[in-house]
């Protein structure tokens, strides 16, 4: 074991490792350091670490790379000990390492203690400091074969040709902070701006005609590089997003910024472009299986490069907007990291300690790292969760996670590598981070339009009343609204796969049970003569379309609240006319209804006693009602509780208190913005407030 010396924090010192070079690293190798067919590989590393003062603004480089298994180790020479390193690291000293010149690195599985708590949990808080006061961020993204590295020089032809051509200014004045949104402008300054790129770049569109092959080398090269493991760990969003200099490597193919930036935009432009040209060309050639086998290839591609699970894509999205000045708190930084369980952590506290250096109300929320071992993931979260959720983010609640993973990984929980205490247990109300997620409808707080609660805050309050009736750390007080009791759920959920179309074999039961709702619905106010439940009744009429997909709306094709009702009308309840006339409309408008069909995962439909319909988790039943707290823009489903005798929590609340677990989010069709609630706020629904445990 290396004998570290004790930082002063006091002086915010930090260890810097000098990476000697290669004719350094080894006496032997220096007479063959000119030697092209010297294996670097061969070479040990050789390396010194230093101390350093912050305060003295040291030069040096901070490394960003995928720690990997620690079940393989190579050895390294450290102040002349042998110290054992992760293979992936130890592949990327030798990568980085420079042939005569020495390079002084910030490395921190080397310059952090990793045994001790106290010193880690103060480096981890300075690691925003430490990345975006280098000199440059080296992201080591892997190794390659013999294959890609040919691919690769292809690569870097293209960006000269790019470069050539202006493309990349082009890109950087259309693209601005909505990076990927192939296509789409504003008006103006960026239909001329997209009409000049399309200009500029319609010689190489013409060329990627021309050689299709040498064109798919491109685009793999690049989709090779946004593959990597690299950009799943959830410390790349910190280190990535914050460097002012980055510099990529792949192997010991060095990569700028600039050119994997703008090879990425590029590529999804080119890609729409070709596809479209090809879909054209297939229709005027008898080579249909040649075409036929290219285009489904770069369509392949094109969806790759356009998925909301295209890690790399969103990175550069955050760094984008980071670098320009725009902060976002931590509830959006778990958002994007954490939806569909995209990114990953050796230690699972490190899927919220990772963020804190780039959340803007890191401070106001007063979360540091803590790496004591009594700082357990459930004791984590649950602090977190209270601690936003009283700062006024009450659909925090939103990002619960699913019942069919919280079955399969509590199952699993015995033998998970990453757990560190077995501490699967959290509230009802809090969520576990270490398990997958979906959004409430595909989206998460602050990105939609839905506004549940139009309401007054009680007590003069302009954030939800977080009471501290009951003090058990585990309880959570909200005060809300009962909207009803679920009456009627389908028999089976939704779930989608990756891709909804037609023949889908679930679509059918899906939009069946939605319409046998839906019926229930209408026979419930026709027979019963009851009050109509919907606030505005023309939403009667659009649930049979606007249900299934929670009304998920896009601008481009005006698939809104208004907007759907106008596109489709005309519409027959029955879903085979509904499909026939999206058809009807055109294949883009299908796929998109396809396409939202797909993000409504886990889903439920349901009917509440008063006939409104909606969707709901999975694990809903019928009893569990449906509540809008104050400020919330979502609905939740919560079930009634009942502690049994004996229980320790019995202690912390009133003998009268109601109990309730949280079930999940939910869309309710006809109240999602804000129809509950007059123009003053008021509402004829009952306030009363809610314990969750």
């Amino acid at each position: 074991m290396y004998p570290y010396k004790s930082l002063d924090s006091a002086t915010n010192e930090l260890r810097l490792l000098r990476l000697l070079s290669l004719a350094s690293s080894n006496r032997t190798a220096a007479s063959a350091a000119s030697d092209d067919t010297q294996d670097y590989h061969d070479t040990e590393i050789v390396c010194e670490l230093f101390h350093a003062f912050a305060d003295d603004k040291p030069k040096y480089h901070a490394l960003s790379y995928t720690w990997g298994s620690a079940e393989g180790t190579e050895l390294i020479s450290l102040d002349g000990i042998q110290v054992p390193v992760t293979e992936n690291l130890a592949d990327a000293l030798k990568n980085i390492r420079d042939d005569h010149n020495n390079i002084v690195l910030w490395v921190d599985a080397i310059c952090i203690n990793q045994q001790d708590d106290a010193e880690k949990s103060k480096q981890v808080s300075r690691m925003r400091y430490i990345y975006g006061s280098s000199f440059s961020t080296i992201v080591f993204l892997g190794a390659s074969d013999d294959k890609h590295d040919e691919s690769l020089a292809e690569y870097d032809l293209m960006n000269i040709s790019l470069s050539a051509k202006g493309i990349p200014d082009l890109i950087a004045r259309l693209l601005r902070l909505d990076l990927m949104k192939e296509g789409r402008s504003d008006g103006g300054e960026d239909e001329n701006v997209f009409k000049n790129l399309k200009d500029a770049s319609a010689q190489l569109i013409q060329d990627a005609m021309v050689d299709l092959p040498k064109t798919i080398s491109f685009v793999e090269a690049t989709r090779r590089l946004l593959v990597a493991p690299y950009w799943q760990r959830i410390w790349v969003w910190q280190e990535f997003v914050v460097s002012p200099e980055v510099v990529l490597y792949y192997s010991k193919h060095r990569i700028s910024y600039g050119d994997f930036f703008n090879s990425v935009i590029y590529n999804v432009f080119l890609l729409g472009q070709l596809s479209a040209t090809l879909h054209t060309y297939r229709q005027a050639t008898d080579k249909v299986d040649v075409v036929h086998n290219h285009r489904d290839r770069l369509l392949a591609y094109h969806h790759m490069f356009n998925s909301r699970n295209c890690e790399a894509r969103h990175l550069l999205v955050a760094r984008h907007s980071y670098q320009a000045g725009t902060k976002y708190e931590l509830i959006y930084w778990l958002s994007v990291t954490q939806s569909d369980g995209r990114s990953y952590a050796s230690d699972d506290r490190d899927l919220i300690f990772a963020l804190l250096g780039i959340a803007s109300d890191r401070d106001s929320l007063d979360i540091v790292p803590d790496y004591h071992p009594s700082t357990t993931c459930s004791s984590l979260y649950t602090s977190v969760a209270k601690k936003i959720i009283q700062s006024g983010d009450v659909d925090y609640l939103s990002f619960k996670e699913s019942a069919r993973y919280r079955m399969v990984e509590d199952a699993q929980s015995s033998t998970s590598a990453s757990s560190l205490t077995n501490d699967y247990f959290t509230p009802s109300w809090v969520p576990d981070w270490r398990r997958n997620r979906h959004p409430c409808c595909n989206r998460p707080p602050g990105t939609t339009e839905f506004e549940t609660f139009t309401g007054r805050f009680t007590e003069h309050s302009t954030t939800p009343n977080v009471s501290n009736k009951t003090e058990h750390f585990n309880f959570l007080n909200l005060k809300g609204y009962i909207i009803d009791q679920i009456e009627h759920v389908a028999p089976s959920a939704w779930h989608p796969g990756s891709k909804v179309y037609g023949s889908h074999p679930e679509l059918s039961s899906y939009l069946s049970s939605i319409s046998t709702l839906c019926q229930l619905s209408n026979m419930k106010l026709y027979y019963n003569h009851e009050h109509d439940p919907y606030p505005t009744p023309s939403d009667r009429l659009t649930a049979y379309f606007r249900l299934p997909v929670a009304d998920m709306q896009d601008s481009e094709y005006e698939i809104t609240q208004c907007g759907l009702t106008h596109d489709f009308d005309g519409m027959r309840m029955e879903y085979q006319d509904v499909i026939g006339e999206l058809h009807g409309q055109g294949a883009t408008k299908t796929n998109y209804y396809y396409d939202m069909l797909a993000v409504q995962v886990d889903r439920r439909p349901m009917m509440l006693r008063n006939g409104l319909v909606g969707l709901v988790p999975e694990d809903a039943k019928r009893g569990d009602v449906l509540v809008v707290f104050e400020g919330a823009q979502f609905p939740y489903v919560l079930r009634k509780k009942v502690l049994r005798n004996g229980d320790p929590r019995l202690d912390d609340v009133d003998k009268d208190d109601e109990l309730w677990e949280l079930v999940g989010d939910a869309y309710v069709h006809g109240v999602m913005y804000g129809e509950l609630f007059d123009e003053d706020g008021e509402t004829d629904l009952i306030r009363r407030e809610f314990v969750l445990i």
